[in-house]
């Protein structure tokens, strides 16, 4: 619900994304154990201008997703940053189920739960429509790739110095 207002409740500075990242496998650290989750963190040394409470929020349910939507084989979570003349990137990706092909177009519309949120009763169709709302409102990119029963691909995308601070008076 406040994702609409996120513009007032944000404090926009340079943060480690390596920190983020941390913080969110720490507050998750019994759930991605008890999952047989293995972590890959490579690279993530960078640093990005944005809302430390809401990255944290979107990194956690791409992780959470991950988990969710996991084959019957190990989890294995790759997460790393690249920085290149434009900005930097997050990438978190896993070797879970994936998503259909067909249900990607519609993966960020509001309630949209997809086939595998439908053999999952617990999804709500909420987790990737708040991470997008979110990212706009921050003025990151965020896009997804996957390919059913192989993996799915996170990218956020950090602009360098093109962040627009509002609310500043």
């Amino acid at each position: 619900a406040r994702s609409a207002n996120v513009e007032k409740d944000y404090l926009i500075r340079e943060v480690l994304l390596s920190e983020i990242i941390s913080k969110v496998l720490v507050k998750n650290k019994q759930f991605l154990i008890e999952n047989g989750t293995h972590i890959l963190m490579n690279d993530c040394n960078n640093s990005v201008l944005t809302d430390e409470k809401w990255l944290e929020f979107i990194v956690m349910q791409i992780i959470n997703n991950a988990v969710q939507y996991k084959s019957n084989d190990i989890l294995e979570l790759k997460i790393c940053s690249i920085e290149s003349n434009n900005g930097v990137k997050l990438i978190i990706s896993d070797n879970g189920i994936g998503i259909l092909e067909s249900d990607i177009p519609r993966i960020f519309d509001k309630g949209y739960t997809g086939r595998n949120g439908r053999k999952n009763n617990s999804s709500t169709g909420l987790g990737l429509y708040l991470c997008k709302k979110l990212c706009s409102k921050l003025q990151l990119s965020f896009y997804i790739e996957s390919k059913e029963e192989e993996y799915t691909k996170v990218t956020i995308g950090f602009p360098r110095n093109s962040m627009i601070f509002l609310n500043e008076e």
